[in-house]
């Protein structure tokens, strides 16, 4: 909701602080409204992290699977 985006940004400066203070390259979360938040912050706060869902993260741990 765009009426909040404002203060979303500001109420989300300690968790992009967070997120700078570990020095995390990925940030995994299952919730897709936390993948919004977390690509606002991404992008204003200039963190330069990969945002990828718990299902991501799973899929790419799988091997490929070999149809004959």
């Amino acid at each position: 909701m765009t009426m909040f985006a404002e203060r979303r940004i500001k109420i989300g400066k300690l968790k992009a602080d967070q997120i700078k203070e570990t020095g995390a390259q990925v940030v995994v979360t299952p919730c897709h409204n936390c993948i919004d938040q977390l690509m606002e912050l991404n992008k204003h706060y200039k963190l330069g992290i990969e945002i990828k869902t718990v299902c991501e993260v799973v899929a790419d741990g799988l091997a490929p699977i070999e149809f004959l």
